[in-house]
């Protein structure tokens, strides 16, 4: 293959990137495709899912291991 052949099969590629990248982002098929925090959370809500903080979360773990602790001792 020599330089000119070389460079314009280099051009193609480049011209041919350029060109899908252009109808990707021009044509707003990426816009919208992130939910907000509350979309998701609505989301994972109607499919059942249990939706809470962390720390809310840790603090419930920790509540109800001293419950359970509570009750082993009282037998």
């Amino acid at each position: 293959m020599n330089k000119a052949r070389l460079q314009g099969l280099s051009a193609g590629i480049i011209l041919t990137t350029t060109i899908f990248t252009g109808f990707y982002y021009g044509t707003g098929i990426i816009d919208g495709t992130t939910p907000t925090t509350e979309e998701a959370k609505e989301l994972l809500e109607n499919e059942g899912f249990v939706v809470s903080l962390p720390i809310e979360e840790a603090k419930r773990t920790v509540h109800q291991s001293k419950d359970a602790d509570k009750e082993i001792k009282e037998k």
